[in-house]
């Protein structure tokens, strides 16, 4: 099976008809399955009829012509109608859609207001589609499961921020595309993040730190919790600030975080979010 990068490579030399080409692993899979071309030194010559047999495999995964440019970044649903095969797309099929939840704020979206305030309900929509302007308050949550079961946590939260809406953090390029919409907001909506209380969920607030308020959410009284206490991973703690990342200089310009983090560093604190209900409850705090 011929993958899309090497698609790609062959649909370029039919375009330019280079007679000779640096052999590659691309090339040199060519050369070896499919005897094209010659090996002269680290490079691979082609004649008229490399470039016939090239065309021919070309067209067995690909339904247009090779001078026939393919859009970027479409969905399985519309490759198909360039190639064979429906999985010959960089756009995965979940990772490039944000994934709302929600216990009693609608998702407003373009073509109307969205009840998504269901339990286990997630709401998994392409950022064109979402009325940004209309958001007005917005929680982002760093682990799947949460937002999975906001229906048994929601209730830990402060009353004023129940009601907002929730959007999972993700991973990979639900990271940029959650960048992306903090963009799109009006300067009046209100943000949270709420990640595991480590260093590393620190950090992760830390990047959200724009011009625009923006609030952390924690485990309510944080300043007492111990290294004893129950829910505490004291390796994964260790394991963390391990790392090559110096977090006093990372969060010496944020009093707030600086604060949090030298109180997990005092006490060797590493709590993960799924322990909310072992908590006295979460507050709310702004950062800038």
């Amino acid at each position: 099976m011929i993958t899309g990068t090497q698609l790609n490579v062959i649909q370029q030399a039919l375009l330019n008809r280079t007679k000779k080409v640096s052999l590659n692993n691309t090339w040199r899979m060519l050369h070896d399955s499919e005897a094209i071309g010659r090996v002269r030194g680290r490079d691979l010559h082609l004649d008229d009829l490399d470039f016939v047999r090239l065309d021919q495999i070309y067209k067995q995964y690909r339904k247009v012509e090779a001078d026939i440019e393919i859009p970027k970044g479409l969905s399985r649903f519309e490759h198909v109608k360039y190639s064979i095969n429906e999985k010959d797309t960089n756009k995965s099929v979940f990772s490039d859609y944000l994934v709302f939840a929600s216990v009693k704020a609608a998702l407003p979206l373009k073509s109307g207001m969205l009840d998504i305030s269901h339990p286990k309900f997630l709401a998994t929509i392409d950022i064109n589609e979402v009325d940004t302007s209309a958001i007005k308050q917005l929680v982002i949550v760093e682990n799947g499961d949460m937002m999975v079961h906001l229906y048994k946590w929601h209730q830990y939260l402060p009353e004023q921020w129940q009601g907002s809406l929730f959007l999972y953090r993700g991973q990979g390029k639900n990271i940029k595309l959650v960048n992306e919409l903090l963009e799109r907001l009006a300067d009046t909506a209100k943000i949270a993040v709420y990640s595991d209380f480590d260093p590393s969920g620190l950090l992760i607030v830390l990047n959200y730190i724009s011009s625009r308020d923006l609030y952390i959410v924690v485990p309510k009284d944080w300043q007492n919790l111990d290294e004893e206490h129950s829910s505490n991973r004291l390796q994964i703690y260790l394991k963390q600030i391990s790392q090559s990342i110096n977090f006093d200089e990372a969060f010496a310009k944020h009093t707030l975080l600086n604060d949090i983090f030298q109180h997990m560093k005092h006490k060797k604190l590493a709590i993960m979010q799924e322990n909310v209900h072992l908590m006295n409850g979460l507050e709310v705090i702004r950062v800038i």
